[in-house]
């Protein structure tokens, strides 16, 4: 997985150790990995506390991480799969498109690839969206008075995050959702365009049906 962080989150990453600073940032950008995602990495901070928002380049799909210790990036990355995991699981659960046995193997695909790179850069169209995420967050906690609890709470928050319609530089409307999932089953359990297609109906067929995302 290759994270390319704002200078905020850059700051966020490091540590202060016997007065030296240290950083999960790689000291030269490293090339672009041979991976179908690409992610964009910023921090916030709410009511003092760092808030690290990720979201994937193409797709736009984003999540939401707090009560992670600054420069704490192993706490972040184990945090960062677990999620990314149960999200396309609970995806895979609405769609019914893959069977058990066919989502384990497309999720043990993603974890074969545990190579991680930080470096800095950031793309500004994606950094707008972003900035949209980041007001949601300050919005959930101002409504609700504190952060949605990580355990129980977090999925939900980054599902209603990724049911929002996003464009690309003008181009046409999306549900980040809807696309990421896509290129989950794509790259890593092998569906042939004509598969992708139809499970686009499939999803529009579901958003006719019932909400999927109350």
């Amino acid at each position: 997985m290759q994270f390319y962080c704002s200078k905020a989150a850059a700051e966020a990453l490091e540590t202060r150790r016997k007065g030296k600073v240290e950083s999960w940032l790689e000291a030269t950008p490293a090339p672009e990995a041979a991976s179908p995602w690409t992610w964009q990495l910023h921090a916030i901070k709410v009511a003092r506390h760092n808030v690290f928002i990720v979201m994937e380049r193409e797709t736009r799909f984003a999540m939401v991480f707090w009560g992670i210790k600054k420069g704490d990036g192993d706490t972040l990355l184990k945090q960062f799969y677990e999620r990314m995991v149960n999200l396309l699981l609970w995806i895979n659960e609405d769609v019914s498109w893959l069977s058990d046995v066919g989502a384990t193997a497309a999720i043990t695909q993603i974890l074969k690839r545990d190579r991680y790179s930080f470096t800095s850069g950031i793309d500004r169209s994606v950094q707008t969206h972003i900035n949209d995420v980041a007001w949601a967050c300050e919005l959930a906690f101002h409504t609700n008075g504190c952060l949605p609890n990580p355990q129980d709470e977090a999925a939900n928050f980054d599902m209603k995050t990724n049911n929002t319609l996003r464009s690309i530089r003008g181009g046409d409307y999306f549900t980040p959702f809807e696309v990421f999932f896509c290129s989950w089953v794509r790259e890593y359990a092998g569906a042939t365009p004509a598969q992708c297609d139809e499970l686009a109906l499939r999803f529009q067929q579901l958003r006719r049906e019932q909400p999927m995302i109350n």
